[in-house]
């Protein structure tokens, strides 16, 4: 094991409170892997959110956890506290 996925395995050894974003206009790809990683990160028993900038195509709504995901704009508020927390 290297030793940056040695520190990154010991980062993610106890629960913490961690926040993904994306780039403005998330494609599937940035939504794919966002939720993807949301869902590992919160098997391993961490608080996790995604934010994402804007919205993002209907299409990609039948991901898994997208219901979860909080849009940027409209929710500014709850998506900085959410921020200065992780």
């Amino acid at each position: 094991m290297t030793e940056t996925a040695k520190e990154l395995k010991d980062l993610l050894s106890s629960p913490k409170k961690i926040m993904i974003t994306t780039h403005k206009g998330p494609d599937g790809d940035a939504m794919g892997s966002s939720l993807g990683l949301y869902h590992l990160l919160k098997q391993l028993g961490h608080t996790v959110n995604v934010i994402t900038p804007n919205e993002y195509a209907n299409f990609l709504h039948w991901l898994p956890g997208n219901e979860e995901v909080i849009i940027y704009e409209g929710n500014e508020e709850k998506a900085d506290a959410i921020t200065a927390e992780a």
